[in-house]
């Protein structure tokens, strides 16, 4: 989606260390990647008093800011998370979905940071907003998921990206909220056009029959209650089609979490 202000978010100082420090471009999630991998290695080897006296090279800052007012392992400031643009609790029926819960309106900054996880490899934006995103979603009264379903991309996109954005913020949920997390639940079997091509009308015609459960996961979802995962939502035709697979494989509900909503 191309929706929103062309305003540009600041540079993280976090980022221009990370680059000096290792003379390659990293994110930020990069960069505690390496960071949680020594530190894990330090303990294994018996070094828990490093850990203790703070073995991580870059403290969390914003990623809008880049103030250090942050959660530990979210990249994101109390204040810049409150200034989110909210979105109204979803009041619609989109069939066969039972819920649809999404925090915030697809506008400046959101749609800012959802094409740097998207398009530019920045996955701490996943982490960040998927873990305020499960934050949010504990403290509504609707009983939690037995499992989190990432909406999955076809392999051509997926191997072109290197990974996938819905999978990465379903990984930043599943740490928040203790549910496990089913990355292959799903399969794309149709590559069709972007979404954001079409007119509305041709939305839901464009993937009738582009996913597939596989057989070897379809008793795993047999009688359990899934949230489907995924970033934005338009007009629900993606999450329409893949809750049709998913409740054809005797999966009990589905309800949808994406970070924002399209109003």
């Amino acid at each position: 989606m191309e929706g929103g202000s062309d305003r540009a978010l600041p540079l993280r100082c976090a980022d221009v260390r990370a680059a000096i420090v290792h003379c390659q471009p990293m994110s930020l999630f990069q960069v505690y990647e390496r960071a949680g991998q020594r530190a894990t290695a330090a303990l294994r080897a018996g070094g828990r008093g490093l850990l203790r006296a703070g073995l991580w090279l870059v403290p969390p800052r914003c990623l809008m800011c880049d103030g250090t007012d942050c959660d530990a392992g979210i990249d994101l400031c109390r204040q810049c998370a409150s200034e989110l643009p909210a979105a109204p609790d979803f009041q619609g029926s989109i069939q066969p979905l039972t819920a649809v819960f999404s925090p915030w309106r697809y506008e400046y900054p959101v749609d800012r940071l959802v094409r740097a996880l998207k398009f530019h490899g920045d996955r701490s934006v996943a982490r960040a907003l998927g873990s305020t995103l499960g934050h949010w979603r504990a403290a509504r009264p609707a009983p939690l998921p037995d499992l989190l379903v990432p909406v999955p991309l076809h392999g051509a996109r997926q191997r072109e990206r290197g990974y996938n954005q819905a999978d990465e913020i379903a990984r930043a949920l599943a740490a928040v909220l203790s549910v496990q997390r089913l990355p292959l639940a799903l399969e794309r079997v149709r590559e069709t056009a972007p979404q954001t091509s079409l007119p509305a009308l041709y939305r839901r015609g464009n993937l009738a029959g582009a996913f597939r459960v596989p057989d070897a996961l379809r008793c795993k979802l047999r009688r359990s209650r899934l949230a489907l995962i995924d970033d934005v939502m338009t007009t629900g035709s993606t999450a329409q089609a893949a809750a049709t697979a998913l409740l054809e494989a005797q999966a009990e509900s589905v309800e949808l979490w994406t970070l924002a909503r399209v109003l």
